[in-house]
């Protein structure tokens, strides 16, 4: 890998020109959360990969892009694509939601379904755009149940193109009651187990 910054690690195949894209579109990712939220976001190292078999070895198997986080750091790796700015501002904010609730409460206490709604908050994508107030509430329980990963995503695509659409709407919904405050939010989701 190349390094960018102290923060940033390419495949030497992305090239000089991907790369200054890739730091615009990095920081154009913070800026939509600190837009959107007021949130200075995290600070995660950032692994981006030309091809999958290069991402299977910093654990991206299948997928555009993963976050995870060990106790005292937050990674990011993802498969280079144009125009990836959605898929960087969604995993950057699963890093700003560790950020705020501290790894193991994170890992113990935070719904999947709320942390992938929360990431949802600050992704664009048309496949997953959705008005929160036309989604039934049977389908707003529905989602909340998938508390954990292996619930929330399946092997089947149109349903976890639902699940993140559900998510997202259950917590657009949730963050209306609380005037958008991310950090209110998950201190009361955590707080009241619901």
């Amino acid at each position: 890998m190349r390094r960018l910054d102290d923060r940033i690690y390419v495949d030497p195949e992305l090239g000089d020109q991907r790369s200054r894209q890739l730091l615009d579109t990095w920081r154009i990712a913070k800026s939509r959360i600190s837009q959107r939220f007021g949130l200075s976001a995290a600070n995660p190292v950032l692994v981006v990969t030309m091809h999958a078999h290069t991402a299977e070895r910093y654990g991206l198997a299948g997928d555009s892009g993963i976050a995870f986080a060990l106790p005292w750091r937050h990674y990011i790796v993802v498969r280079w694509q144009d125009g990836f700015v959605d898929l960087l501002a969604h995993e950057l904010m699963h890093a700003q939601v560790r950020d705020i609730t501290g790894y193991w409460r994170y890992l113990l206490q935070v719904p999947t379904w709320l942390d992938e709604g929360i990431a949802m908050q600050v992704d664009d994508r048309e496949v997953y755009r959705v008005n929160p107030s036309i989604v039934p509430p049977g389908e707003i329980a529905r989602v909340q149940r998938l508390t954990r990963a292996r619930q929330f995503w399946s092997g089947d695509g149109a349903q976890n193109v639902r699940n993140y659409r559900a998510a997202k709407a259950a917590v657009a919904r949730l963050l209306e009651d609380r005037s958008g405050n991310i950090a209110g939010l998950l201190a009361w989701q955590i707080g009241s187990g619901d």
